[in-house]
């Protein structure tokens, strides 16, 4: 459930990038996903904004470039 200031909980933005929970957390020590921390305490939890997880998405996707002329079957053998 997104809360008013549109945060989310970790399960949830695991859950909307396709990964685990320990992925998400990972990822978010590691710096390359920015997230939230609710209260002041050492262990206190951390939300994820929709916008910090689409941005996520953006920069690690990869665009594929018609006018290259590679394709994925390019370089296999075959046995015609």
């Amino acid at each position: 459930m997104i809360t008013p200031k549109g945060l989310v909980k970790p399960k949830e933005a695991a859950a909307y990038l396709g990964v685990s929970i320990s992925t998400l957390l990972r990822l978010t020590y590691k710096g390359e996903i920015a997230s939230v921390k609710v209260g002041t305490k050492p262990r206190s939890p951390r939300r994820y904004r929709i916008a910090d997880l689409e941005a996520y998405i953006a920069a690690h996707t990869k665009q594929v470039n018609p006018q290259s002329g590679t394709n994925a079957c390019q370089g296999r053998m075959t046995n015609d």
